[in-house]
């Protein structure tokens, strides 16, 4: 009898699942890395599966992406990750420069250690993957520098908008990015961590605008990629990570 019990409650036990928060911050940090390039087919039933929730909060993420222009909704096609055109990436690049300057101004003479740490630990993975030349993971940890210093500006709206930008920067520079460009990334993040310590704030500015300048400068025209990915296996990381969090 209480084997019985015991089965019945485990059939119908709660099993905890993604919140809406959670499913997008997975499927930006998703896009971030390039696990979902620019044109991939995102189907609600499969983020339903992925995910273990309802279509409703599927939905809900996907117009929150399509708004923030990182997912393209289009009437009897469903959504896909959105594929920039040569306009969107002047644009992102006009903003970017606009809001990291603003960024240095704000950081400039006031890095504190443990800041000044994690800067120190996101360039030293830059450096090693740089190396081993994991294109991906460059890209990944270079996002993420910058994305550290927007932290550290003590603005949440300054922090999401740079979260944004640079999930649609990584959409850019895989249409219409030169690789070449890439090494030199990590020589000016540590020249301009440098700078901020040292709150030469006009150098560090100047840095920044030619830091970005470059990232532009060396996109090219490509076709765009077909976007036939497998959603489980490019998400499956981040289920594994929001998993333990529940």
């Amino acid at each position: 009898m209480s084997m019985q019990r015991s089965t019945h409650k485990a059939k119908h036990r709660k099993v905890p699942v993604a919140d809406d928060s959670m499913i997008y911050e997975s499927m930006l940090s998703a896009v971030i890395d390039q696990r979902l390039p620019p044109g991939t087919r995102l189907t609600e039933a499969e983020l339903c599966s992925i995910y273990g929730t309802a279509r409703r909060n599927v939905e809900r993420v996907l117009v929150r992406l399509e708004a923030e222009g990182v997912v393209k909704i289009e009437r009897n096609r469903g959504a896909s990750v959105a594929q920039p055109s040569a306009k969107d990436a002047r644009d992102v690049f006009a903003l970017r420069r606009l809001v990291e300057v603003e960024i240095v101004r704000l950081v400039s003479g006031n890095l504190s250690p443990e800041a000044h740490s994690r800067l120190m630990l996101s360039l030293e993975a830059e450096h090693v993957h740089g190396h081993v030349g994991l294109d991906r993971d460059r890209i990944h940890h270079s996002g993420d520098f910058h994305i550290l210093l927007a932290q550290e500006c003590g603005n949440g709206e300054i922090l999401r908008l740079v979260y944004r930008l640079v999930a649609l920067t990584s959409l850019i520079t895989q249409l219409f990015g030169n690789n070449q460009a890439l090494d030199c990334w990590h020589e000016e993040h540590v020249e301009l961590v440098d700078l901020l310590v040292l709150g030469e704030t006009e150098a560090a500015i100047v840095l920044m605008k030619k830091h970005l300048d470059s990232i532009e400068g060396a996109l090219r025209l490509v076709e765009p990629r077909d976007g036939d990915i497998d959603l489980r296996v490019a998400l499956a990381g981040e289920v594994l990570i929001a998993s333990s969090r529940l």
